[in-house]
Formats: C-alpha cells, sequence, structure tokens
C-alpha cells in the first residue's frame, strides 16, 4: 500500500497548480493579493492556498487559522496573533512578522527566506525542515521549538532564545548565535562551519554545540 503525501507536500502542490480562486471576504477582509486587513479578525479561518503577497496584515489575529501551502510573500504580519495557526508549506519569503506571536503553531517544511522574525516568539513552535536562509531572529523566542533539518544558513540568532531547542540535522552554516541562549539544546548532526558564530552564547547542557565559543 503506497502512503499518502504528507499534508504540507500536498498542500504546497495545490497551492501551486490550482486554478485561482476568487476573491472572497472573512470579516470584511478581502483576501486577495495586496489586500489591507489592519487587526482582520481570522482566528480559526480556512485561508489554505489562500494568494495573501504582499498583504497588510499588520496585529490581525490569525489564531489556530489554516494557511497551509498560502502564498504570504513580503506579506506584512507585524505583532500578528497566529498562535496555533497552521502554515506547513506556506511561503513566507521577505515576509515582516516582527514581534508576532506563533506560539505552538505549525510551520513544517514553510519557507522564511530572508524573513525578519526580530522578536518573534515562536516557543514550542513546529519547525521541522523550514527554510529560513538569511532570515534575521534577533532576540527571537524559539524556545522548545523543533528545528530538526531546518535551513537556517547564514540566519542571524543573534540574542536569541532557544533553550531546550531541537536543531538537531540543521545546517547552521554561516549562522550567528552571538549572545544566544543555547542552554539545552540539541544541534546533534547539524551542519556547523568556520562562519557560525557561537561568541557570548550560552551554552550549557548544549548537546552538539562547540566546547568554546569562537
Amino acid at each position: 500500500m503506497t502512503n499518502a503525501p504528507p499534508s504540507w507536500l500536498l498542500a504546497l502542490i495545490l497551492s501551486t497548480f490550482a486554478l485561482p480562486i476568487p476573491a472572497r471576504t472573512i470579516n470584511d477582509c478581502r483576501i486577495a493579493p495586496g489586500t489591507l486587513c489592519v487587526e482582520g479578525k481570522l482566528a480559526g479561518a480556512n485561508l489554505r492556498g489562500a494568494n495573501l503577497a504582499r498583504a497588510g496584515l499588520f496585529k490581525a489575529d490569525l489564531r489556530d487559522a489554516n494557511l497551509r501551502g498560502a502564498n504570504l510573500y513580503n506579506a506584512n504580519l507585524k505583532a500578528a496573533d497566529l498562535r496555533r495557526a497552521y502554515l506547513d508549506g506556506a511561503r513566507l519569503r521577505d515576509a515582516d512578522l516582527e514581534r508576532a506571536d506563533l506560539h505552538l503553531a505549525t510551520l513544517e517544511h514553510t519557507v522564511l527566506i530572508d524573513a525578519n522574525l526580530r522578536d518573534t516568539n515562536f516557543t514550542g513552535a513546529d519547525l521541522t525542515g523550514a527554510r529560513m536562509r538569511g532570515a534575521n531572529l534577533w532576540s527571537a523566542t524559539l524556545t522548545g521549538a523543533e528545528l530538526d533539518d531546518a535551513d537556517l544558513r547564514r540566519a542571524n540568532l543573534t540574542a536569541a532564545d532557544l533553550r531546550n531547542a531541537d536543531l538537531s540535522g540543521a545546517d547552521l552554516r554561516g549562522t550567528r548565535f552571538e549572545g544566544a541562549d543555547l542552554r539545552g539544546a540539541d544541534l546533534t548532526g547539524a551542519q556547523i562551519d568556520d562562519g557560525t558564530i557561537f561568541r557570548n552564547a550560552k551554552l550549557e547542557r548544549c548537546r552538539g554545540c562547540p566546547a568554546a565559543s569562537p
């Protein structure tokens, strides 16, 4: 019996090849590219595969929303509430999520390349296989987050809180962990090179971390 493809992959395929869906409105918020929906009330909304590229969703309430496979390229999600939201396979390249709350959100294989994630809360979030190359995670909270097999090349995690985070198998080449808290984190099997910086990082009980900060 053939195993079914994972939900994030199916969502990505459907969003890539599906026919355009006419714009709809949810609580006075138009679901379309470039929409402006400041403080929009979208908690629990089904936005699977939606095209919200360049959307203005500042301080939007997206708790428990289904955004699997959604296109959020260059979207403004500053201070948005995305607690427990489903973003598997979503595309957030160049998106701005500064100070957004993604506590317990699911972001498996989500694209966050060059995204602004400064001061963002990812406590307990699932970022397995996420593509976060070049992302700005300065002072982000990733306590207990799952980042196994994530691509964090050249990401900036300066002063980030990564206590008990799982970064096993992650690509950390060129990643900056200056002043980050990695106590209890797991970097087993992670790719680290001379450009990976741990200066002034807290490394107690960190598996796979260097013995001393370069």
